[in-house]
């Protein structure tokens, strides 16, 4: 069996991952920036790591994560796009 599939080349988007508790500040139409692994430099988390939970309470509520598509305007000459890549999305909070 044979298959076929068509893809705009003018639609790519990122699927950015943010907790729910980090919405508030975006905006549709914010500024993004996509770092692809392995493209450059990559933006680096904090060194934060896993956050600390006060021991006295009995459970842990943790935000979730939301998936925002952001859109990609312009893909970098040579840069060839494949689903599932690593990426790290900043997004522009006007502040």
């Amino acid at each position: 069996m044979n298959g076929i599939s068509v893809v705009d080349a003018n639609s790519f988007c990122v699927d950015g991952y943010f907790e729910e508790t980090n919405l508030v500040p975006i905006r549709a139409g914010d500024a993004a920036q996509v770092k692809l692994m392995g493209h450059g430099q990559v933006a680096q988390p904090n060194n934060q790591g896993v956050a600390n939970v006060n021991a006295i309470f009995t459970w842990v509520r943790l935000a979730q994560r939301i998936p925002v598509c952001i859109p990609i305007d312009d893909v970098p000459a040579g840069i060839v796009l494949v689903a599932g890549m690593t990426a790290t999305v900043e997004i522009d909070d006007r502040t």
